[in-house]
C-alpha cells in the first residue's frame, strides 16, 4: 500500500513539473517597445554587444534607419568612436527624409568622434641623404583651377499635400457659402415679388415665379452644405499638417511595414 501511494505522488509531481515547464516555454513574445527598452538599458549599462544585437534584430524586422542611429549612439556612449562613426555615416546614407537640423547634428557627432581617434603614426624617417633637387626653369605659374565644389543640395522639404488640400477646400467653402448667400437673396426677392403681385400677375406667371424661387431655395441649401463640409475638411487638413510638422521636429516617424507572417502593421519609431 505504501509503495502505491509513493508511486502516485511521484507521478503527480512529474505532471506538475511538466506543466510548469510547458507554461514557461509558451511565454508571450516581447513587444517591440520592450525590446527597444532592453537595448537602451544594455547600452547604458555598458553591455554594448547585447544592445547592438537587439537593435540589429529590430532593424532586420522593421527596416527603419532610426535603429542604425541608435546603434551609433550606443557605440558613442561607450567610447567606441570608430564603430560610432561608421554607423552614423550609414544612417546619413540610408536616411532620405531627415531635416537639415538632424543632418547637422549627426555630422557634428561625427566630427567630435573623429577628434577622439588616435593620431596616425608618422612615417619612418630615411637615413640616406635626399637627392639634389632637379634644376627647373622658372615659368609663370598657371592660373588656379576654378572651384569645382558644388553647393550642397537644399534639404528636402516636407510634403505640402495637406496644406494644398486645405487651401483647395477653403476655396470650395468660400464658393459654396457665396452660392448659398446669393441664392438666399434671390429666394427672398422672388417671394416678395410673388406676395406684392398676387393680384396683378396671372396664375401661370405666379407658378413660374414660385418654381424659380423653389430652385433657388434648393441651391441655397446645397451651397451652405457644400461650404460647411469644405470648411470642416480644410480645418482637419490644417490640424493634421500641424501635427505632422511637430512629429518631424521631434524625430518621430509613423510608417507602414509588413511584420512576421506577412501581416501589415503601423510602426512608430523614435530615437534615444
Amino acid at each position: 500500500m505504501c509503495c502505491i501511494v509513493r508511486s502516485r505522488l511521484a507521478a503527480t509531481a512529474t505532471l506538475l513539473l511538466l506543466s510548469a515547464l510547458g507554461g514557461v516555454g509558451q511565454a508571450a513574445p516581447r513587444t517591440r517597445e520592450q525590446r527597444e527598452t532592453e537595448a537602451r538599458t544594455a547600452c547604458a549599462a555598458g553591455r554594448v554587444e547585447d544592445g547592438i544585437e537587439i537593435l540589429a534584430q529590430l532593424l532586420t524586422e522593421y527596416g527603419h534607419p532610426n535603429y542604425i542611429y541608435n546603434q551609433a549612439r550606443c557605440y558613442q556612449q561607450n567610447g567606441r568612436a570608430e564603430q560610432a562613426i561608421s554607423r552614423f555615416k550609414e544612417f546619413l546614407r540610408t536616411s532620405r527624409d531627415i531635416s537639415a537640423e538632424e543632418r547637422a547634428r549627426v555630422e557634428h557627432f561625427i566630427k567630435e568622434l573623429e577628434g577622439e581617434l588616435p593620431a596616425p603614426a608618422p612615417p619612418p624617417t630615411e637615413t640616406t641623404a635626399p637627392p639634389p633637387p632637379p634644376v627647373v626653369k622658372s615659368e609663370p605659374s598657371p592660373a588656379p583651377p576654378p572651384d569645382l565644389a558644388k553647393a550642397a543640395p537644399p534639404p528636402a522639404e516636407r510634403p505640402r499635400g495637406l496644406r494644398t488640400a486645405a487651401v483647395a477646400l477653403g476655396a470650395l467653402a468660400v464658393a459654396g457659402l457665396t452660392t448659398g448667400i446669393v441664392s438666399t437673396v434671390q429666394v427672398r426677392s422672388l417671394q416678395n415679388e410673388i406676395e406684392t403681385t398676387k393680384g396683378v400677375l396671372t396664375l401661370p406667371k405666379l407658378n413660374e415665379q414660385q418654381k424659380k424661387a423653389d430652385r433657388f431655395e434648393v441651391l441655397q441649401w446645397v451651397g451652405y452644405g457644400v461650404g460647411a463640409a469644405a470648411a470642416g475638411g480644410a480645418i482637419v487638413c490644417l490640424i493634421l499638417d500641424s501635427q505632422q510638422a511637430e512629429a518631424d521636429r521631434a524625430g518621430v516617424r509613423l510608417y507602414g511595414t509588413v511584420g512576421p507572417g506577412g501581416q501589415p502593421r503601423l510602426v512608430l519609431a523614435g530615437r534615444f
